[in-house]
């Protein structure tokens, strides 16, 4: 049990990075292609949410609840 815990705050830091790094990547990428800056902080922050919805799902079903 605690190591599951151990695990799930592992892939749960993992997952707050990757939406910052993704945010940030796709904030600068964006913003050369649109000219409104709070579109393109929305569309980045919507992308920066949804990638790690799929690999902390993946994450949790192989590395913590395995």
């Amino acid at each position: 049990m605690k190591l599951q815990v151990i695990r799930y705050l592992i892939i749960n830091f993992l997952a707050l990075a990757q939406t910052l790094l993704v945010s940030v990547l796709f904030l600068n990428l964006i913003t050369r292609v649109l000219e409104s800056k709070d579109a393109s902080e929305a569309i980045a922050h919507a992308l920066g949410i949804a990638v790690p919805v799929f690999t902390s799902y993946l994450g949790h079903k192989h590395f913590t609840f395995r």
